[in-house]
């Protein structure tokens, strides 16, 4: 952490909230590795996790704040809601 602070002072102002800091160069890595890495370990801490699914539409409450996806399985053409706390879209 004293490091990731030292490279990246802009991660002073949400220190609580830093837990792990990793440096991914573009074209140094194994990006399915750490995708699978990334998915593995949110598993172990309680996320849901899918593969072959398509976010299709994002769902909202009453004030428009997002609270989950239409989700479509792209094996079987089956599809289903997602609810969740928060929605990250990190597309890359």
């Amino acid at each position: 952490k004293a490091t990731a602070r030292k490279k990246f002072p802009q991660l002073a102002a949400n220190d609580g909230d830093l837990k792990y800091c990793g440096v991914f160069y573009e074209a140094m890595h194994n990006d399915a590795r750490t995708n699978l890495a990334i998915a593995l370990s949110a598993s172990e801490h309680g996320a849901a996790t899918a593969n072959y699914v398509s976010m299709t539409a994002l769902t909202t409450d009453g004030n428009g704040v997002a609270n989950g996806i239409e989700a479509k399985d792209a094996l079987t053409g089956e599809a289903f809601r997602i609810d969740a706390r928060r929605v990250v879209f990190a597309g890359g």
